[in-house]
């Protein structure tokens, strides 16, 4: 139904429609916001334990000067701690970094994986006999098994990614299985008992073969 009007034709259930500019609607969408904000924070101050103006200020400063002791502590510990304690602190520096690789490929990635330790020994292999047997830069040599370990794994992530359900996790386990035996039974390997002889890395003239130098 359509009432005729002299310039155009208005619907019948738009005919005693209010009509608003779009500029007071704004405005009133914006007092609705702030009245809104206003009573938020009003409930928030009534709450019992709301922080006092400057309480959170403080618990930055808290917060800040506790994590500054910890590094200080950490960095002094190679110089003052005994020898247990510095290899203990470069198993949780070790473990931290597995741990974070863990992160990315679960949280991050959202992918299930049993197959990491495979890919590390791949990059420690490479980078072994290349740094041992054929004299190349230990920093060189890290780069190619980085390389290496990268095109193995898309290889393999372009076989076992297309599985889905419980069928992902166990191709990871086999692949890391498979990968373990084969490595360990390479004679050119060293087989279990792995390699010998390989140089140590240098950072700025000081050479990590120590545990307080790893440290």
């Amino acid at each position: 139904v359509a009432v005729q009007n002299s310039r155009h034709i208005v619907p019948a259930d738009r005919l005693f429609e209010p009509r608003r500019s779009e500029e007071r609607i704004d405005l009133e969408r914006l007092a609705v916001d702030r009245l809104l904000d206003r009573c938020v924070m009003h409930h928030r101050n009534e709450l019992p334990g709301a922080q006092a103006p400057g309480e959170g200020r403080v618990r930055l400063t808290w917060s800040t000067g506790a994590l500054v002791a910890f590094l200080v502590v950490v960095a002094v510990a190679p110089v003052v701690a005994p020898q247990f304690w510095v290899t203990l602190g470069n198993y949780i520096g070790l473990y931290s970094i597995v741990a974070l690789g863990l992160v990315l490929l679960t949280g991050v990635a959202g992918q299930t994986s049993f197959g990491q330790a495979a890919f590390v020994g791949i990059g420690a292999y490479t980078t072994a006999i290349l740094s041992a047997q054929y004299a190349i830069s230990p920093w060189l040599s890290l780069c190619v098994g980085l390389a290496l370990t990268l095109a193995l794994a898309l290889c393999l992530g372009f076989i076992t990614l297309r599985m889905k359900g419980h069928y992902l996790p166990l191709a990871t386990i086999a692949w890391g299985l498979s990968l373990y035996y084969l490595l360990g039974n390479i004679d050119a390997l060293g087989k279990f008992d792995g390699l010998l002889d390989i140089p140590a890395l240098r950072v700025f003239g000081l050479e990590l073969k120590s545990g307080r130098s790893y440290y």
